[in-house]
């Protein structure tokens, strides 16, 4: 295998592969490629969109909406962005938001920017499960606790199994409290079971809540820079003025391509199959290789696991060595854990995998060997 890195690293590639960023490594649905090279042969068409986004697009991604999860949205509710990573802090200023706001803990560090850009203060709650979570929230605010927004992450580092019982919770939590909820809802779609929820299906969301969507996850979209916004019309001023401030309106041909996606229907429900086959083999694989404290997601693209005793930078700096890429759980808050992703196939992560039984077998020599120096 050092063989193999070496002559890789002589041809200019890193390593064998990078499991540690969400990054997808499919092909889109051919329809929305096809659709982008035609609008790419238009010489009129690489200006900017305008700065809402396309109509059709946004008509598109609320007609999804519809089909998927039977709700109706307006597209006048709908904001389409490059990327969804700064949506965090486009909301909380476009709310005027100033103060605590709760992150779940693993966090997502996108959303940690976007709290501090914002100048409001972050605060964590623990989140082994979605109830343990709302169960968390509810002792807090029982306790005097005030945050001006709750941020839902559902889905990385790790998926978590909801149901519409617990965004309607959430949500009459959020109106007796009297906060927002930042409902990121990127791998939604990426359920095993199929079955999708989202905090647009409780009555009267859109007065306590505001919902962010990419195209980067279900249509492996990543490098297309597509997101969204979805909140109450009368927000989409406020949010454009902020928004406006970072980018122009995006590519028109990538939005086109995005609007024929939306309507694939099935394409996020095969991507969703074919992370359950891999997360089945890289946990079977990771447990083979030492990992103890691992359990089989349910959804998404990444699998998350504990280490038994080692620092999460150490391990990923000893992995890297060997050419391998991973997220060490530093980033997340919790330096003890590592979030492993399933963008590979099941021969680089076998590779990958024998690597991480030498990873633990040398850390556990070190280890053995520490008091022994000492002395």
């Amino acid at each position: 295998m050092n063989r193999l890195i070496r002559i890789l690293r002589a041809l200019g590639c890193e390593g064998l592969a990078n499991f540690g960023i969400g990054s997808p490594r499919q092909l889109p649905p051919i329809l929305a490629v096809l659709r982008f090279q035609i609008a790419s042969l238009n010489p009129w068409g690489h200006g900017y969109a305008k700065k809402q986004g396309r109509i059709k697009t946004r008509k598109a991604l609320a007609a999804n909406c519809r089909r998927t999860l039977g709700v109706v949205i307006n597209p006048g509710q709908v904001l389409l962005l490059e990327g969804s990573k700064p949506s965090i802090r486009y909301i909380l200023q476009a709310l005027a938001l100033v103060g605590k706001v709760v992150l779940p803990m693993p966090f997502y560090p996108g959303h940690l920017d976007g709290v501090i850009g914002a100048g409001c203060e972050p605060c964590y709650l623990t989140m082994i499960s979605v109830g343990h979570f709302i169960k968390n929230l509810e002792a807090a605010l029982a306790g005097g606790f005030r945050p001006v927004a709750v941020v839902l992450s559902f889905d990385n580092p790790r998926w978590l199994r909801r149901s519409k019982e617990d965004y309607v919770h959430l949500v009459e939590l959020a109106r007796q409290y009297k906060f927002v909820l930042i409902s990121d809802e990127a791998y939604r779609d990426l359920a095993y079971d199929g079955k999708v929820w989202s905090v647009m299906q409780v009555p009267g969301w859109e007065r306590l809540a505001v919902c962010i969507q990419t195209a980067s996850k279900p249509f492996c979209m990543a490098g297309w820079k597509l997101g969204a916004i979805i909140a109450r019309s009368e927000l989409l001023p406020k949010l454009l003025v902020f928004k406006g401030r970072d980018s122009e309106g995006g590519s028109p041909a990538a939005q086109k391509a995005y609007r024929i996606a939306l309507w694939c229907d099935w394409y996020p429900r095969n991507v969703a199959q074919m992370y359950s086959r891999r997360a089945k083999y890289a946990v079977e694989r990771l447990r083979a290789a030492g990992v103890s404290e691992i359990d089989l997601p349910v959804g998404g693209m990444f699998v998350y696991f504990r280490l038994n005793g080692i620092d999460s930078a150490t391990f990923a700096a000893a992995l890297q060595e060997l050419g391998f890429e991973v997220s060490p759980g530093e980033r997340f808050g919790e330096p003890d854990c590592i979030r492993w992703c399933l963008n590979q196939g099941n021969w680089v992560t076998r590779l990958a995998t024998l690597a991480v039984t030498q990873v633990f077998l040398t850390c556990r020599v070190e280890k053995a060997a520490g008091p022994r120096a000492n002395a």
